[in-house]
């Protein structure tokens, strides 16, 4: 375990990266989740601050989009290949530190949804480890070119899980 400066130096970031933004699994279905994701990202890097992803995700199995459904959790790599999604993460800018951070995570008091311009022209800068509240989906409204950009190279940075290429290739190739 590191604090937020150590894993960030770890991770070969840029050294104007100060806090590290813990993505908060969220009780919805693996699509929300990655919206989720996705705009959890997105704020770091607009906050100047690294992404430490997930250990496991939560996965409903059988459902049927039931109300009562349970949860199961799962690894995250058992969806997405994580080292392809740092690695492409990484290309896109964003700070990705390694393994888990020390410490509580604080929960940043934020009101969403959130314009990326509101953050843009604030420009705040973050320390420590921090985490976003409950909630899903819409964090972050991508409203200025820089945002818009961002969220389609973070979104695209998702790479899936090697078991679930067969199924990929099928439905591209139809």
């Amino acid at each position: 375990l590191k604090d937020a400066a150590a894993a960030v130096a770890a991770a070969g970031c840029d050294e104007r990266v100060r806090g590290v933004l813990r993505i908060k699994v969220v009780e919805k279905g693996l699509n929300n989740q990655r919206l989720r994701f996705v705009q959890e990202i997105l704020l770091a890097k607009l906050l100047g601050a690294g992404v430490e992803l997930p250990n496991l995700i939560r996965t409903r199995r059988g459902c049927k989009f039931a109300a009562k459904c349970a949860f199961e959790q799962a690894p995250f790599d058992a969806v997405y290949d994580r080292n392809k999604t740092v690695a492409r993460l990484r290309a896109a800018g964003i700070c990705v530190v390694a393994g888990r951070t020390r410490g509580k995570a604080r929960v940043a008091r934020v009101r969403f949804p959130l314009p990326a311009s509101a953050v843009e022209r604030a420009a705040p800068r973050v320390e420590g480890v921090f985490q976003l509240g409950k909630g899903c989906c819409t964090l972050l409204v991508a409203d200025t070119p820089r945002s818009a950009r961002l969220f389609v190279l973070v979104n695209a940075a998702f790479a899936s899980a090697a078991r679930f290429a067969p199924a990929y290739r099928r439905v591209r190739d139809a």
